[in-house]
């Protein structure tokens, strides 16, 4: 039976403080290990682009461009990561081995963007270079 006081206070201490240690390894484990897709990870590289952007392309004028957006990072079905992407649609994230969808946040200039995947393997050796299209709707 626990009882108050100083041995009670003792005892509320020590378990607080294994509780810690515990909850800071599993952080530590889940940062930087498992899938790899901390700092350690491979680099990818790339551009989204997204097209038509009008709609008649001709040949003096460019049919898709790059675009700022947010894009969520599943692997296994489960969300690994976020990114954003510059104005011109370049990005630099960081994955681990492994097969990725890329699928662009609601916000995205895009016709049913949440429906548009692109899958992108992950292999050594790294950097990995991409260019995702998407598409606007645009006809």
């Amino acid at each position: 039976m626990l009882r108050g006081g100083a041995a009670g206070a003792d005892l509320r201490t020590r378990l607080i403080s294994v509780t810690g240690a515990i909850t800071l390894f599993g952080l530590i484990g889940a940062l930087g290990c498992g899938d790899g897709t901390g700092p350690a990870g491979i680099a990818v590289e790339g551009q989204v682009l997204r097209g038509p952007i009008a709609p008649v392309c001709i040949s003096e004028h460019p049919c898709e461009a790059g675009f700022a957006a947010r894009f969520d990072v599943y692997r296994l079905g489960r969300l690994a990561t976020r990114f954003s992407t510059t104005a011109d649609g370049t990005f630099n994230l960081r994955l681990g081995l492994g097969d990725y969808e890329i699928v662009p946040d609601a916000g995205a200039p895009l016709m049913s963007p949440r429906q548009q995947r692109q899958l992108v393997r992950v292999e050594e050796p790294g950097p990995v270079r991409v260019t995702l299209r998407f598409d606007t709707g645009i006809r």
